[in-house]
């Protein structure tokens, strides 16, 4: 996994992958098969009690966190996969136990903020800073440090990560209509800025995704957007 900060991280059996703040690159040799959960803010906090900004942009393994339970049902996985025998409804199954076996309680205070932050950044939401800090009753200064602990960047920089992935999942889903397109547009203050947006947090630009559109680009890009906020 190479991301923008310079740092190759190798891709383990069972992986975390933490918060990109960015788009990253992965290289593979030969047909890759991967099975995972996409996390909100509360699910990560709650799972691996790091600090999504001191740890953001990083594929650590997941044995080095979770111990020997996690080597095995990687390497179950794996095996089953290679004998063709892989039942992706157990796999499923059994890495859903996994995650609820490894969920710890989040302080409630901190949960409330990250259902605020998240709310803040739905399309219901006017994205202004000003109501942010309205809704969740703290100074600038006061939201930034936990924003950044749960989401991997303060609040103004996690607005625009927000932004370019609404935007760019718009831009990928086969159902999307012009009207739609020219509204997501209409957060940008031009077309060149939301071209560099776009390409920076997903990696691709509104012209590439359209050509590649379809419901599974349109899901992964969405996935990412989840990880950011999800009510």
């Amino acid at each position: 996994m190479y991301f923008p900060s310079g740092i190759v991280d190798p891709i383990p059996l069972m992986g975390i992958f933490t918060p990109c703040s960015l788009a990253a690159l992965y290289r593979h040799c030969g047909p890759i098969y991967a099975l995972g959960a996409a996390l909100t803010p509360l699910g990560w906090a709650s799972l691996t009690g790091l600090d999504a900004g001191q740890h953001g942009n990083r594929v650590y393994d997941a044995v080095d966190h979770f111990g020997p339970d996690a080597d095995l049902l990687a390497r179950d996985l794996h095996e089953a996969r290679i004998a063709d025998a892989f039942d992706l409804p157990d796999a499923v199954r059994r890495l859903g136990l996994f995650v609820e076996a490894h969920l710890k309680p989040v302080n409630s205070r901190h949960a409330r903020l990250i259902a605020l932050v998240m709310e803040w950044l739905s399309e219901r939401s006017d994205w202004k800073l000003d109501a942010l800090h309205a809704m969740v009753g703290y100074s600038e200064r006061q939201v930034q440090r936990p924003t950044q602990r749960y989401f991997g960047l303060p609040p103004k920089a996690l607005l625009r990560k927000s932004r370019a992935l609404r935007a760019a999942a718009m831009f990928s889903n086969p159902r999307a209509t012009e009207e739609q397109l020219r509204s997501v547009a209409d957060h940008f203050y031009d077309q060149s800025h939301m071209i560099r947006e776009i390409r920076l947090f997903a990696g691709r630009t509104p012209g590439r995704l359209r050509e590649l559109r379809n419901d599974e680009l349109s899901r992964r890009i969405g996935a990412g957007l989840r990880e950011t906020a999800q009510d």
